[in-house]
Parts: C-alpha cells; structure tokens; sequence
C-alpha cells in the first residue's frame, strides 16, 4: 500500500495521511531515521540504553524519584531498564511494527541486587548505587557431545546468552506478528569521514573495541534471525563509514548521512 493509498486520519486533518505507527527497541542508529522523514512514521514506543539481557531480567525495586538525571528522556530510558517495562510499554503503545538494533549491547552489564541491568552511561551518572559489580558476557569454547566438534557460546556467568535471547524473540513475538519485525544490522564502523571529506581509519583502541562489540552482535543478530524467521532485515553497513560531522558527534555508531537515507527506503519498502 503505497503512501498516498493510506487511510485518511479524520480526527485531525481529512487531507492527512495516517502516519505508520513504528516502536524502536535499540539506539539512536534506528531512532535517527526517522528524522529523514517526518510525515511517514508515528514513532510510539523508543527504548534505549537497555540490553536484551537486561529487558527479560527480573524486575528491580526502584522509584523513578530515585533516579537523579535532569533529563526526563533519559531518566525514562533508566527507569524502564530497571523495572523492565519494555514489553508491556510495546503492547500497549499502539504501534503495530517493531524496529530492533542491538547497538547499545557495547554497553557491560552489571549486577543490581540481584537482578542484571545495561551500565549505559546514562546509568552511572544517575547514581543509584556505588555496589556496581560488572558481568561480562564471555566467549567460551564448548563441545557438542553427539557430534564431537567445538563451537562457541556467549556465557553471562553460568547461563548462555541465547537463553536470555530465545526469552527476548518469545517476548517480542507475544506483541508483534513475525512479518511486522525490523531487524536493524547496524555495526560499529572502522572509518570515518572527517570535515574535508576525507576518509579516516579510528585509533586502534577504537579498532580493538570495535571487533569485540561486532563479535558479539554478529552473534546476536545471526540468532534474531533464526528465532524471528518472518521478520524483514536492514543489513547495508558494508560501504559505509561513520561522519565527524553527526549531530551527536564522532564516534562509530554516528554514520554518514547517505547511510541513513539508504536506510529509510529499505525501512519504507518494508512497511507499505
């Protein structure tokens, strides 16, 4: 169904098109499309700063008043990682697609009394608690017992992460029909543009920190893809490098804007 074929919203304006209503899971790599084109998505629902791991982690006790961030958006983003809100927020927030990016799993996981939430920066600075004990997600060989061979798992303590994962896609497939998901393959990215338009290779900190989070979100993504079998797939990052000039600054998430507008017409082509 094309743009100008889409029903009228008559509550507002007979000559306006109903916007199609889309709920983000991920960061601003999905968020940031959007502002390629207003009028088309109504965006409902956009969780941020949490990891798949932490979303189907049992709930903390928190009062949002506990949270001292002087920006609402992000004293939300805290909140619902902590009382873990995000599925009920998706089943009640009218939007009927899902857009999912899994940038913000380059943020650690720590534990909370108890139970895991996203160390996203916005979570230290809220200052909750000075007990913050990291879990990592490790890397660990393991042997099939019937086939004799090694393959590895991401291990967060004693539990595979795909545990953690195969929770997420039921959780998101309890809201969503497996057609109407958008999984968003965005990377971090080893070159950036600079101010003169010249391509550039990041430091090698950068580099080392970069092959690690993609080792992992490769992973991630590659299993999404297993369990969500109807969801529709954005994969463009090949090309593409990130722009010193983002609105949010330098770093290997913020790409070049011809990547977004890309973007959005596979994103378009995926919902009309």
């Amino acid at each position: 169904m094309s743009l100008n074929n889409m029903p009228l919203n008559n509550k507002n304006n007979l000559n306006e098109p109903v916007k199609c209503p889309v709920s983000i899971f991920g960061s601003c790599v999905s968020r940031d499309l959007l502002e390629f084109d207003r009028h088309f998505f109504s965006l409902k629902t956009y969780v941020a700063r949490q990891s798949v791991v932490s979303s189907v982690s049992e709930p903390a006790k928190l009062r949002i008043d506990d949270i001292k961030l002087e920006s609402d958006f992000q004293k939300n983003q805290v909140y619902g990682d902590m009382v873990k809100n995000t599925f009920e927020r998706f089943r009640n927030d009218g939007s009927k697609y899902l857009i999912i990016d899994l940038i913000d799993e380059r943020f650690k996981l720590v534990d909370y009394e108890g139970t895991i939430v996203t160390c996203s920066s916005e979570f230290v600075k809220a200052d909750i608690t000075d007990n913050i004990k990291t879990i990592e997600r490790v890397l660990k060989n393991k042997r099939n017992v019937f086939t004799k061979k090694n393959f590895c798992k991401y291990m967060i303590k004693d539990i595979e992460l795909d545990y953690y994962m195969n929770k997420f896609c039921k959780e998101v497939l309890s809201v969503y029909k497996g057609e109407n998901i958008i999984i968003h393959r965005a990377m971090m990215l080893d070159y950036y543009k600079d101010s003169f338009g010249d391509i550039n290779k990041f430091g090698l900190s950068y580099i080392k920190n970069n092959n690690k989070i993609n080792s992992l979100l490769y992973y991630m993504y590659d299993y999404l893809c297993k369990k969500l079998t109807k969801a529709k797939v954005i994969d463009i990052c090949d090309g593409y490098v990130a722009d010193s000039g983002h609105k949010w600054g330098l770093a290997p998430m913020h790409y070049q804007e011809e990547y977004y507008i890309k973007a959005l017409k596979c994103l378009k082509g995926y919902v009309i």
